[in-house]
């Protein structure tokens, strides 16, 4: 299954020929001061490359279709290292330049910190780096391939933190000069579904921080209850917080993509469409049914969805409805750019079969005039087709 593509990934990234420039001595300055360690909240945004945040995607993907060809079938966790620096210009945004695998698969239940091998490839990768980059390990990051629902599932778990934890303060703790270390989460079946990048950046709190008021989220925003904060969050909403994510890319990376569009890609927006992957109909039904499974819960209806007696009083979820007629919009709005997206390649390369082919003896004296001007017709049709081609595509690019 396609991962967003370059046109998509560059429509949403910001221009910026600076942000791979690389300042040693503001940068050398600014690690020994650690202003990050004196507010809980410092980091206010992450800008990735948009170069790297293809790599994690299509990272993040592998491992959904190794997963899925498994018995049972059930999608991967990926993990993966980053590199950057903290930007000197504007000291509370973080820059992520690159990318890199490990050659590990993650669980919910294991802290990556504490697995020798990935110690052992972080060693070894922090000296390549060094020796040919300018940039240090910043940070990992990894996926959540789980269902698609109302939230992105791009959160920290508990053992997400405890893995952030080793990180960020072994890191803190060292006396001599140190960059920051964040967390970046992908969820690569959400991402597949709205053909867009859907990840989030993180950090931790300091151990021993309290946070003002318990319904105040990673997103610094009040939840109305911990039940809607937990749903969103995960159960460690209150032991890390995110950051704005930006992508990025030069203007010289624009200027390229800008030329495959126009020249190469236009070709694959037509000959695909995600809605018609097996794995994309497959979610849509599991989604469609998950729908129906949350209304029969909140209609008080047993789980097969009998129906309810008349006359009976029995109450409403009105929460748990709200929350599945959201997911019904999404999921219809998804359904309907797929139709849309057919219909323009339908209208714009498919005709109906061609009369004029057929003798005019076989259509009789009265149909014989007729054929000459749907001869005609149909030639000027095939004309203009072609000559529409390119905006056609920009035009289902658009709508898919």
């Amino acid at each position: 299954s396609p991962v967003p593509t370059p046109r998509s990934m560059a429509a949403s990234a910001k221009i910026s020929d600076s942000a791979f420039d690389y300042d040693s001595d503001r940068l050398e300055a600014l690690a020994l001061a650690k202003p990050w360690l004196a507010e809980p909240r410092y980091f206010t945004k992450t800008m990735v490359a948009a170069s790297a945040a293809m790599k994690m995607l299509q990272h993040a993907q592998t491992g959904v279709e190794r997963g899925m060809a498994r018995s049972p079938p059930v999608p991967i966790e990926i993990m993966g290292l980053m590199i950057g620096h903290v930007d000197p210009d504007d000291t509370r945004t973080l820059v992520v330049t690159d990318a890199f695998p490990l050659p590990v698969e993650g669980t919910e239940t294991s802290v990556v910190a504490d697995n020798p091998r990935v110690n052992e490839y972080m060693a070894e990768l922090s000296e390549s780096i060094e020796a040919v980059r300018k940039e240090r390990l910043i940070g990992w990051y990894h996926s959540h391939p789980f269902d698609v629902r109302e939230y992105p599932n791009w959160f920290f778990s508990m053992v997400d933190v405890q893995t952030q934890n080793a990180w960020q303060h072994q890191s803190e703790r060292m006396g001599s000069a140190s960059d920051p270390f964040i967390g970046i989460v992908i969820d690569p079946l959400r991402s597949l579904a709205k053909g867009r990048p859907e990840m989030g950046a993180f950090r931790n709190f300091k151990p021993d921080y309290k946070l003002p008021n318990r319904l105040v989220g990673p997103d610094n925003k009040v939840w109305p209850s911990e039940a809607a904060l937990t749903e969103r969050w995960g159960p460690a909403c209150g032991s890390y917080y995110s950051m704005e994510v930006q992508l990025f890319q030069t203007t010289l990376c624009q200027r390229i993509l800008q030329v495959l569009s126009r020249e190469h890609l236009w070709a694959r927006v037509l000959a695909s469409t995600a809605m018609l992957d097996k794995e994309a109909r497959e979610s849509a039904a599991q989604r469609v049914t998950k729908i129906a499974e949350t209304l029969a819960k909140a209609e008080g209806l047993p789980s097969g969805g009998a129906a309810r007696p008349f006359g009976s009083s029995m109450s409403r979820d009105s929460t748990a409805v709200a929350a599945a007629a959201r997911a019904v919009t999404d999921v219809s709005l998804e359904l309907l750019q797929g139709q849309a997206a057919q219909a323009v390649k339908y209208a714009t390369f498919s005709r109906p079969a061609d009369t004029a082919a057929e003798p005019p003896a076989a259509r009789g004296p009265g149909r014989a005039s007729r054929a000459t001007g749907t001869s005609s017709s149909s030639s000027s049709s095939s004309s203009s087709s072609s000559s529409s081609a390119a905006s056609a595509a920009a035009a289902a690019s658009a709508v898919a």
